[in-house]
């Protein structure tokens, strides 16, 4: 009979809950445009349709403006039932005191019903963006190039916009340094006149055959009678996984984890990377092979294989060849095999050697703070006699 009870309650407590939540849980609601970008024109006016969508016929919805180019926004509809369509009317002032750009967020939200706590009601938005251009001469520059591998054909994206009222002559040369600083190649574009509002994507390719592996840094240098400068740092990768840490102790007994650190530095995803380990000694020799993993390009990954160290004890060689496309990495080093609790004791040793160290300064500063003080209570009394 109890486990007949408890089971009720359960059931009264999972519809409950249900009830609960479908309460609470408001249709699902949509907005479009979600973002549209226009252009500035003093005493310009817009008109733009907005539709409303939602999975509830019934749902009342509540649309707003928003931003700070709000107050020059007109509403056709205030209130929508289920789905529907409502009209934005723009018109924007001749002039604005601050350039750049203002915003105008369109929003759509459910209005809470009494069965709702506050805050639990849909609020979705889409976005008008004003870009007003700045007084006089300038540009807005930016640069885009990805990482790449040796003997690749990196592509390379510098982006102008003319965000002033005035035309602009630009000329545009990109430079590529290595990590040291030392200029390693120059790409100069053909010159152009953009007027305002006018936008020029330059776009050339940056060939790596002959240049090392490692960071590099791009520079944008546009020139349009004032000078703006922009960088990115990339990478040129080579075929190379290198080993950056393994396993150096292990308990005696039973089968321990031995852990690989490694790290792509290719630009490009590799399968199949694993490790063949050898752990050897003048006596023994054993060999095994971990569970292979992908790697990302310049991704870290950790490789972890298992070795059996019941009647091993000391130390002992290690030699890793790491696999991948056809490629191998080697790293060397020692493995220590500790008996079980022998850690502790060189614990308990070091602390024991730490309070010994203390202890021994400690004297030292007592004994030299005695003969300070020795030595000025003999300055006193000297003084003292005449």
């Amino acid at each position: 009979m109890k486990d007949k009870g408890g089971m009720f309650l359960i059931v009264v407590i999972a519809l409950f809950y249900i009830v609960l939540f479908s309460k609470l849980g408001c249709a699902a609601l949509g907005i479009s445009p979600a973002i549209l970008d226009l252009d500035f024109v003093p005493g310009g006016e817009y008109e733009i349709t907005y539709h409303v969508i939602s999975d509830d016929p019934y749902l009342e919805i509540e649309v707003y403006a928003g931003g700070d180019f709000a107050g020059y926004v007109t509403l056709s509809e205030k209130t929508i039932i289920g789905s529907g369509d409502f009209k934005v009317k723009i018109k924007l002032p001749y002039s604005i005191d601050r350039p750049g750009e203002h915003r105008i967020g369109i929003g759509a939200r459910a209005k809470p019903t009494e069965s709702q706590f506050i805050g639990t009601a849909i609020d979705i938005s889409g976005n008008i963006k004003f870009f007003v251009p700045y007084p006089g001469r300038y540009a807005e520059v930016e640069l885009n190039i990805p990482n790449g591998n040796v003997n690749d054909e990196i592509p390379v994206e510098a982006h102008v916009i003319n965000r002033g009222v005035e035309g602009l002559n630009i000329n545009t040369d990109i430079r590529f340094f290595e990590e040291n600083g030392r200029l390693v190649y120059d790409m100069p574009f053909t010159p152009v006149y953009l007027a305002s509002k006018e936008d020029r994507y330059f776009r050339k390719y940056f060939n790596t055959t002959g240049y090392k592996p490692g960071n590099y840094l791009a520079e944008a240098i546009v020139d349009y009678g004032d000078i703006v400068k922009v960088n990115r740092t990339f990478r040129i990768g080579s075929l190379f996984v290198n080993i950056t840490n393994f396993t150096e102790k292990l308990q005696q007994g039973g089968i321990q984890k031995f852990i690989i650190n490694i790290e792509s530095r290719w630009n490009d995803n590799l399968n199949e990377v694993y490790a063949d380990v050898n752990i050897s000694n003048a006596t023994k020799s054993i060999e095994f092979r971990t569970p292979s993993a992908r790697l990302g390009g310049w991704q870290k990954e950790t490789l972890t294989g298992f070795l059996d160290t019941e009647g091993m004890a000391g130390q002992y060689k290690t030699e890793i060849a790491l696999n991948y496309a056809g490629q191998k990495s080697f790293a060397s080093g020692w493995l220590n095999i500790i008996k079980p609790g022998l850690e502790i004791t060189y614990i308990i040793f070091g602390i024991i050697g730490i309070i010994i160290l203390f202890a021994i300064i400690f004297i030292i500063w007592r004994i030299k703070r005695i003969s300070i003080s020795k030595i000025w209570i003999n300055k006193k009394v000297s003084g003292g006699k005449r």
